[in-house]
């Protein structure tokens, strides 16, 4: 069986890995998870008074149904909001230029 990877993140994704890397383009469609911030109270201090808020997360946009044979590259938090998903890929273990820059990833994490 072929198996693929299709990037739904609005970056190029590159995994650097045994001295070899392997860079899997952006698509035209991301997978997102909409937000809004909600005001909670204020955190009153001498010299002002800081809105304290809360991010509410709502439906997942952009994420295909899933297909036989093909992993998706989404963000974290789109992977955490659909949990039951066994087909969602995350960077992870970040890797830095000399400058902090990053340039690309150790490996692919999988639910």
């Amino acid at each position: 069986m072929n198996q693929s990877i299709v990037n739904l993140t609005p970056h190029d994704i590159t995994v650097i890995s045994e001295g070899k890397s392997l860079v899997f383009p952006k698509v035209f469609k991301t997978a997102r998870v909409s937000s809004k911030t909600e005001f909670l109270t204020n955190f009153d201090t001498p010299e002002m008074s800081i809105p304290l808020t809360q991010v509410v997360f709502g439906e997942l946009e952009g994420l295909p149904e899933p297909i036989e044979g093909v992993f998706f590259i989404v963000s974290r938090i789109v992977r955490e909001a659909a949990k039951d998903r066994t087909d969602l890929l995350v960077p992870q273990g970040l890797i830095r230029d000399d400058n902090g820059q990053p340039i690309g990833c150790e490996s692919l994490s999988v639910n």
